[in-house]
């Protein structure tokens, strides 16, 4: 498995179910803070084996974001988009500083513990509240804390992550 690095699109979001009766459906972001994901445009989603683009436009952020987009104007139309993923396109990410990683840039990497016993890959990245987690593929799946006491490296040259971890945890 290569590297998500190598991806020109990132997921920043999914879409919910539909919302009323005129084409507005729920959305999951990604983002921090959530209503960030308005700050890129086009989205682009993928059905069927197909991408597409779409311009959202926010409608309301109170406990869901809610989104209009062009073309769909009824529940039906709305409910075709529920569940697929919203990916930008990476180039309209801010650049970050040394030691800051997106985690789409995580995902796929191999992690070793210090004494390189191999857990697997990463399968994906996510956030408890606390701290990151990250979720590790292998012989069995792995829950580790992305915190300094645990991620003792992140190797993107080697695609390789090193971390302090018992392999029998």
């Amino acid at each position: 498995m290569s590297s998500f690095t190598q991806h020109k699109k990132i997921i920043m979001g999914r879409f919910g179910a539909p919302h009323g009766i005129k084409g507005a459906i729920k959305l999951h972001s990604w983002s921090t803070p959530t209503e960030n994901i308005f700050n890129y445009s086009p989205w682009y989603l993928k059905a069927n084996g197909e991408w597409r683009t779409v311009a959202p436009k926010l409608l309301s952020q109170g406990n869901h974001l809610i989104t209009a987009i062009e073309d769909i104007s009824d529940r039906e139309a709305a409910a075709t988009l529920t569940n697929l993923d919203i990916y930008v396109d990476r180039t309209q990410l801010p650049q970050l500083s040394p030691g800051q990683y997106y985690w789409s840039d995580l995902a796929g990497m191999d992690v070793m513990t210090e004494c390189k016993n191999m857990l697997g890959k990463v399968a994906y990245v996510f956030n408890t509240g606390s701290n990151d987690i990250l979720a590790v593929q292998g012989e069995r799946e792995r829950m580790l804390p992305f915190l300094p006491e645990t991620v003792v490296d992140i190797d993107m040259h080697n695609n390789t992550i090193l971390v302090n971890w018992d392999p029998s945890f």
